[in-house]
C-alpha cells in the first residue's frame, strides 16, 4: 500500500535511527522526488551536508539547487539567518496584502513565490559545538515555528538521536518523526517518543509519527544508477517565472 504525504500539511520533519539504516537515502529521495514535482523556479533547496558532503553530493548537480551544497560548520549561521530572514519577509509581505499564506499569495499574483526546502545532515554536528549550539537551536525552532505559512520547509537528520542533539525545543516544533532502526531504547525515545525504532529489522524500515499517529512503513530503495537518472532529466527541467 501506498502511503503518500503533502509536504505543506506537514511540515517538518525530524529523521533519526543509526548508522547505516538509509537516513541519507531517504532524504534523497525526497529531494527528488519534490523536484520531479516542482519546476526549479518553484522550488529552492538548500542544503547542508555536515560530513563535507559525502552524503548529499548528488543533490548538489539539482537544477532545484539555490545555493552548492554547505558542507563546513561556519557556513550554517549565516544560512539559517538568512532563512529566517525570508520568512520574516514574506510575513510581513502577507500581511500587507491581506493574505494567510503562500496558498493565498500565489493564487493572487501571476508572479509567485517558490517554496523553500531546507535539509539538513547530519544535526549533531551543530548541536555538539559549543560555540553554535544556542544558536543554531533558536533558529531552528524559530522557523520551525513561523514558517509553514511562509511555505518554507525543514528537513533535519541525525545518526545520533540524544536528547543534547535533539532537544525538547526542536522536537516540539518538528510536528513529523520518522525514526530508522535504533541501537537502544534511549534514541528510539528521544525521536518518537517510545521504543518501537529500537525494534525495527532490516534497513530502509521506519516508524513514521505524524500527531499521534505512527505507522511503521518501507521506505522505496532509490539507488545511485536511479538518482542520477532522475536528476540528469531535472536538469532539462522547463522554468516559470517567480517571484
Amino acid at each position: 500500500k501506498m502511503i503518500i504525504r503533502d509536504i505543506y500539511d506537514m511540515p517538518h520533519m525530524l529523521v533519526g535511527g543509526a548508522t547505516q539504516q538509509g537516513k541519507s537515502v531517504f532524504i534523497k529521495m525526497i529531494a527528488c522526488t519534490l523536484a520531479q514535482r516542482n519546476s526549479p523556479d518553484m522550488l529552492k533547496i538548500l542544503g547542508v551536508d555536515l560530513k563535507y558532503g559525502a552524503e548529499l553530493k548528488e543533490i548538489d548537480r539539482l537544477p532545484h539547487m539555490m545555493f552548492p551544497l554547505v558542507k563546513r560548520k561556519e557556513e550554517v549561521l549565516p544560512l539559517l539567518k538568512l532563512v529566517m530572514q525570508e520568512v520574516e519577509r514574506r510575513l510581513k509581505r502577507f500581511e500587507e496584502l491581506g493574505v494567510v499564506n503562500i496558498n493565498g499569495y500565489n493564487q493572487r499574483h501571476a508572479r509567485r513565490m517558490a517554496r523553500w526546502v531546507v535539509i539538513i545532515d547530519e544535526l549533531a554536528n551543530l548541536m555538539l559545538d559549543r560555540t553554535m549550539r544556542n544558536d543554531a537551536e533558536m533558529y531552528l525552532s524559530d522557523i520551525a515555528a513561523m514558517s509553514r505559512a511562509a511555505g518554507i520547509h525543514l528537513i533535519v537528520a541525525t545518526q545520533r538521536p540524544s536528547t543534547d542533539v535533539v532537544t525538547g525545543l526542536i522536537k516540539a516544533n518538528f510536528p513529523v518523526r520518522v525514526a530508522f532502526a535504533c541501537s537502544d531504547n534511549a534514541s528510539s525515545k528521544t525521536i518518537i517518543d517510545t521504543t518501537e525504532a529500537s525494534k525495527i529489522g532490516e534497513p530502509g524500515r521506519i516508524i513514521f509519527a505524524m500527531g499521534r499517529d505512527k505507522t511503521e512503513l518501507q521506505t522505496p530503495w532509490f539507488s545511485p544508477e536511479m538518482m542520477n537518472e532522475v536528476i540528469d532529466d531535472l536538469c532539462t527541467m522547463p522554468r516559470e517565472q517567480v517571484l
